[in-house]
């Protein structure tokens, strides 16, 4: 790891590419590289090299921050994992998984007690996972059901239709099930909207697949705020 560190740290002073970047420049390539971890996983695969990759971000956005650098980044996962586990660093006992699980997400209600509902919610990720995390915060919050019907008709409507839907046969948007997200996409499709890619030749040469995973995310997106407009 300290190497990893001391490379960065070469390579941001020394590399015109690496010096140049920052945060948003390099997201393209995070989200690539995690769909490149789902996809090792699937394969059994491969996925040490991609791990590593992923490793390559948290290290690169770390070394790009002024106000913090990896250190911080590990303080701050292992202070939530620490109070997320009391019934390993504390005196809660549990039984089962499902306690485990029920415990996280009470602590997790109480640290964002006072906060607005979707606070946190990342709004640029993919419209059907965006959709999920909607509806599960909602819920969590005891909304009734018919509460959706708020959203009005229209694309927004069969968005939020179509996740509860699928929620309902045990599929869950952003899942690591390939039968699950294939399904969501062939549901998607019959709504119309359709991905592609951009060509080859349009990429940058150090850019890879990431601008592909960009413009996927980023039409995603756009039929979310799309959505919201309707």
């Amino acid at each position: 790891m300290l190497d990893l560190v001391a490379v960065m740290d070469r390579l941001r002073t020394e590399c015109p590419w690496d010096r140049k970047q920052t945060h948003a420049s390099l997201v393209p390539y995070l989200i690539e590289e995690a769909y490149e971890v789902q996809h090792a996983v699937e394969q059994g695969t491969g996925l040490r090299e991609e791990l590593g990759d992923v490793l390559l971000q948290v290290a690169f956005h770390s070394r790009v921050a002024d106000d913090f650098d990896i250190d911080d980044v590990a303080d701050v996962i292992v202070g939530k994992l620490v109070r997320r586990h009391p019934h390993v660093f504390g005196d809660v006992s549990v039984e089962s998984a499902d306690e485990v699980n029920t415990n996280w997400e009470a602590i997790k209600a109480t640290e964002r007690a006072g906060k607005d509902l979707f606070d946190g919610v990342p709004m640029g990720q993919p419209a059907l996972s965006l959709v999920a995390q909607l509806i599960r915060r909602a819920e969590a919050a005891g909304a009734p059901e018919g509460l959706a019907h708020a959203v009005g008709q229209g694309v927004a409507r069969e968005l939020f239709d179509l996740v509860r839907r699928g929620a309902g046969g045990g599929a869950r948007p952003g899942g690591r099930a390939a039968g699950r997200r294939a399904g969501l996409q062939g549901a998607r499709g019959g709504l119309g909207i359709a991905l592609t890619a951009a060509s080859p030749s349009s990429r940058p040469a150090h850019a890879g697949g990431a601008s592909m995973a960009y413009r996927l995310v980023g039409l995603d997106r756009l039929v979310w705020q799309t959505a919201l407009r309707l």
